[in-house]
């Protein structure tokens, strides 16, 4: 999505993470107010409800890329006919992939389930993770003991810049995962 290379594009993606975090309560309580807003204009929609023209935005760009893996696939495929071997997508493993490729029922593999799995991935990974690190890092923030022995933990088992963090050597400090266990943020209802 090149966010760190694209501030507009960035600010936008945070706007739309937000969105789906405002909308989800009024869209659990109203369901079919995404069936509604899909007949209305999209130059309507932005300008009336701009979270709910978001959110329609990103499902459209699910589908779309949901497709994009459909058509992928069914090209691998028709390769695998006249060469008997299966190929793996040159752009590395997506949650398309592993689904496309997976035991599931074929009927399980269509585009309406590709491109609304992608969309609850995005939509319960975004704001919850980045709700959670928040409050993290306020209250490491907050107590500068603990912030200084995290970074001392951190930079000895780490010392050149670069080294591979493998979650084997994360598991070794004491500090870090006490902290992770025990966060403030594990107690904060972090979801809507």
């Amino acid at each position: 999505m090149d966010l760190l290379e694209n501030p507009a594009r960035a600010k936008e993606w945070k706007a739309t993470i937000g969105a789906v975090a405002s909308m989800t309560p009024l869209v659990k309580q109203l369901p079919w107010l995404h069936g509604v807003a899909r007949c209305i204009p999209k130059t309507l929609l932005r300008r009336f409800s701009p979270d709910l023209a978001r959110i329609q935005s990103l499902q459209a760009s699910m589908a779309w890329e949901a497709s994009k893996a459909i058509k992928t696939h069914e090209d691998l495929l028709d390769g695998v006919k006249h060469t008997s071997e299966v190929q793996k997508p040159a752009q590395g493993p997506t949650v398309f992939s592993h689904l496309l490729l997976s035991k599931l029922p074929i009927e399980e593999k269509g585009h309406k389930r590709l491109s609304e799995e992608a969309f609850s991935i995005i939509a319960a990974g975004g704001e919850t993770v980045a709700r959670t690190l928040t409050i993290a890092t306020y209250h490491l923030l907050a107590n500068s003991t603990v912030l200084e022995k995290l970074r001392v933990e951190i930079r000895s088992s780490f010392p050149t810049v670069g080294d591979t963090l493998r979650s084997e050597d994360v598991e070794k400090m004491p500090w870090l995962v006490c902290y992770k266990s025990r966060s403030p943020a594990r107690t904060v209802d972090v979801s809507n």
